[in-house]
């Protein structure tokens, strides 16, 4: 099953899915927390934090450049990798955050999404993605996502995880 956790740009869906993930142990995949200004990809698994940003003076073979932030690519093949390590792992649910226009250029996650998302269409196992809201409908087309169920808070995943069982 897909879920999407959508909202406004810096709503604080990273900080709410934080602490959502705090107390649960059937949970994994990544997070993208801002930590002193700088942006992380946070492995839930290892418990393990990779600053992900660059200099923009950086070689440009080795970055990926969106706006105004320029992000290390070997960062993100890690961050892939750690999406397939979820995605094998025993855990119930496998967060991905975030898919947005890094990820429509084909950058970013978008590899490791590509490889895992089938995995979740229908099934039991749990893809949690979160999407800036008015990306959605572009996201869900580019990487093919008919059946998902979008949702705007982490209350609306509990409920249907607990109707579970």
């Amino acid at each position: 099953m897909i879920y999407i956790f959508s909202g406004p740009i810096e709503s604080g869906k990273t900080t709410k899915l934080e602490k959502w993930i705090k107390d649960r142990i059937d949970v994994s995949g990544i997070l993208m927390p801002v930590l002193d200004g700088i942006r992380h990809i946070y492995s839930i698994n290892s418990e393990k934090f990779f600053p992900v940003e660059a200099d923009k003076n950086e070689d440009p073979e080795k970055i990926i450049n969106i706006g105004k932030y320029y992000f290390l690519k070997k960062l993100f093949d890690r961050g892939n990798e750690e999406i397939e390590r979820a995605t094998k792992s025993e855990k119930k649910i496998v967060i991905i955050d975030e898919i947005g226009p890094l990820e429509l250029r084909g950058e970013g996650f978008s590899p490791g999404l590509k490889k895992v998302k089938d995995k979740f269409e229908g099934k039991e196992k749990i893809l949690l993605l979160v999407i800036r809201e008015g990306l959605v409908k572009e996201v869900t087309n580019h990487f093919h996502i008919s059946e998902y169920v979008l949702i705007s808070s982490l209350s609306e995943l509990n409920i249907f995880l607990n109707n579970r069982g």
